[in-house]
This record gives structure tokens, C-alpha cells and sequence, in this order.
């Protein structure tokens, strides 16, 4: 099945896209494609949680 989420999405701190990030994950490991439509690089920096990449 396909799946569309319009949502708050990580880096964006906050419930909501923890929520988002957590389901869209659970969804694609059952074998669902997951979309997922956000505006988190538009976000200001103080609302975006620091990722480091190593």
C-alpha cells in the first residue's frame, strides 16, 4: 500500500513529528511505501533539532 503522511517531520523537534517519524518507520518495515510531505528545512534553526551524521 502506499502511504501519504502532510505532517511535522524530523529534524522539527516535538510530539508530532516524533509521532510522524515513528509510524512512517513501523509502516515501511511491514513493507508499506511510505511518503512523507514536510516543510522541516524551512523550519527556523531554533525549532530544528541537531542531527549528527558520522
Amino acid at each position: 500500500m502506499n502511504l501519504l503522511f502532510i505532517s511535522k517531520y524530523p529534524p522539527i523537534e516535538g510530539g508530532v513529528s516524533a509521532q510522524t517519524y515513528w509510524l512512517a518507520k513501523a509502516l515501511g518495515e511491514k513493507g508499506h511505501k511510505v511518503y512523507v510531505v514536510s516543510n522541516c528545512w524551512e523550519v527556523e534553526q531554533r525549532y530544528r533539532e541537531q542531527i549528527d551524521i558520522s
